[in-house]
């Protein structure tokens, strides 16, 4: 007997680990993963080609261009003209309208497909999506006019929306809001990872071909064998199911398992007198009760919270109809993000082209390198930066990097500083934005709007995208604080401006997440008035804020 018990309470020791792990969300998310990834590797593909092959197109067939990056010898006098100066042909202009009509087509796409896969079920607006990009990118490869590349652009944007739906699959599986920091990153580890492997495959396609229109058609193929594994593996998540079929058993018990955990940590917090004593400040949390509590001690279930009701007392199905303000400000954050980032992204090439004659492998290469920082940022520091500093602080931090990388980047010549300069700021800073909102903005977000929370963020992104080549192309030709470099000239006041966007994003970040206090879990919650008012921002109260999240994330259906 002396034998066996020790043997027993091993036993239990290891089910009790077990239970406290959640080791079948990868499983269950991973081909959701996949999908957009291929969606960001067709953008990725792009990237290093892109600002080289618009220039070499014409407006009208029957122009001539010249074949660009040029050799440093070239006699242009002798030759068609220097490439982004030749009349009818590209310039830095129409390289901006190529990224404006994508970013204009993932605005479209991301609030659509998100909103649908609302109504229709996840895995539907996946496969449709990740057959249109394909599609998209076919268009690119075979287009011989501008105005033909801007349209493949349009509609490989409008069919890009699969980031949104996957960040909304993560709400649908991830039961516990502790952890949906983790599943936030490796979704945005994809867009890493797309421009980590798209950037070197299209640089590697074009080495070797000789030919730019051919690396567009290389996401074509993976997206194809995507589709196939797609239709097969990827779960609907959906609380209602979708017309690819309904929700599955074990992806109701994988958000149980994850809700169970995080209600056991509220149960501990309110043994050490967290809930109900009326002493927690901000945000309302005098004379809330507690959660409930089963009769034997144990965590409630969903369904006994349901009965209970919310913790204030009031009516449940008017919160639930309404979209946190917190989301509203988290976008706004995002937008500006985004549209500092593009002041880098736009132009670079042509940047590297003006500074060191580089073209789509050299930019391919360091760009993949980027793609490897990205990942690594997302998938451990994200999760690493929160738990250390909290959302708020991270994501300032992530913003004064971007801010200052913007500002630099452009005015330092020797490359191997400018490499890392550009590693140290823009990529670390940017690969922490969106996760970090995500994580502060999702956790009061109800189970029906979670797929227009994360599209409205994910828009919102694409707006910055979007709104940024429109004038960083003519000022990059402009004569304003124009220098001249060792292989052309170039203005170099929209990165200026761009610095100055990451101040005013500062600022929104300061004003409503409040970026001065380290903060427990997701950062911030809305609050709902006792009067059945409007939704108002308050700082996160570690003793309040456990039940507001609870409260939204328990009306699931399991």
């Amino acid at each position: 007997m002396n034998e066996e018990k020790p043997k027993i309470e091993e036993s239990e020791s290891n089910e009790k680990k077990k239970e406290d792990g959640q080791p079948n969300i990868f499983k269950l998310l991973w081909p959701a993963y996949m999908c957009a990834f291929v969606d960001f590797l067709g953008a990725g593909i792009a990237i290093p080609i892109l600002p080289y092959y618009m220039l070499e197109l014409p407006w009208e067939d029957g122009t001539a261009c010249p074949t660009c990056p040029q050799a440093p010898n070239v006699n242009i006098t002798l030759s068609v003209g220097r490439c982004g100066e030749v009349k009818g042909c590209g310039t830095s202009i129409e390289v901006g309208l190529s990224i404006f009509f994508f970013g204009f087509g993932q605005v479209i796409g991301n609030i659509l497909m998100s909103r649908l896969s609302d109504k229709v079920g996840r895995k539907a607006i996946i496969m449709t999506s990740l057959m249109g990009s394909a599609l998209g990118y076919v268009w690119c490869g075979v287009a011989t006019t501008i105005t033909s590349l801007l349209m493949a652009r349009l509609i490989s944007g409008i069919c890009g929306g699969t980031l949104p739906v996957v960040q909304a699959m993560v709400l649908d599986v991830v039961g516990d809001p502790r952890e949906r920091a983790k599943y936030f990153g490796i979704a945005s580890a994809m867009l890493g990872l797309g421009f980590m492997v798209g950037p070197g495959l299209g640089a590697l396609v074009t080495f070797i071909s000789g030919n730019k229109r051919v690396a567009f058609f290389s996401p074509v193929v993976v997206a194809s064998i995507c589709c196939i594994i797609g239709f097969f593996k990827i779960a609907e998540t959906r609380p209602n199911g979708g017309i690819c079929g309904p929700r599955k058993k074990n992806v109701d018990e994988i958000y149980e398992k994850g809700h169970q955990q995080f209600l056991a940590f509220i149960m501990k917090g309110k043994k050490k007198g967290g809930f109900g004593s009326g002493a927690s400040g901000g945000g309302g949390g005098a004379g809330k009760k507690a959660p409930p509590s089963s009769s034997d001690g144990k965590p409630p279930t969903v369904g006994e919270f349901k009965k209970s009701g919310p913790p204030g007392g009031g009516p449940k199905k008017k919160a639930e109809g309404k979209l946190p303000a917190i989301v509203l400000a988290c976008a706004l954050a995002q937008l500006l993000a985004a549209f500092s980032f593009t002041c880098m992204t736009s132009m670079t090439g042509l940047v590297w082209m003006i500074l060191f004659n580089f073209g789509p492998t050299e930019l391919g290469i360091f760009l993949t390198g980027v793609g490897v920082i990205s990942i690594v940022m997302n998938v451990c520091g994200v999760k690493r930066f929160i738990k250390m500093i909290g959302a708020p602080r991270t994501i300032a931090v992530a913003c004064i990097l971007q801010s200052i990388g913007i500002v630099g980047y452009t005015f330092i010549t020797p490359f191997w500083i400018h490499a890392i300069f550009f590693v140290c700021t823009i990529s670390v800073g940017f690969s922490l934005s969106l996760p970090t909102l995500l994580q502060i903005a999702t956790p009061a977000v109800p189970p029906n709007l979670r797929g227009k929370a994360t599209g409205i963020i994910a828009g919102s992104m694409s707006i910055g995208f979007t709104l940024c080549p429109l004038i960083s192309g003519p000022l990059f030709q402009s004569d304003i604080l124009r220098l001249t470099h060792d292989y052309g000239s170039f203005s170099h006041v929209m990165w200026l401006i761009g610095g100055c966007i990451g101040l005013i994003e500062l600022a929104v970040l300061f004003k409503f997440v409040g970026c001065g206090k380290k903060l427990n879990l997701a950062g911030n919650v809305v609050q709902q008035s006792e009067g059945g008012g409007k939704n108002t921002i308050s700082k996160y109260n570690s003793k309040t804020a456990n039940v507001e999240m609870t409260k939204q994330n328990n009306t699931e259906t399991v």
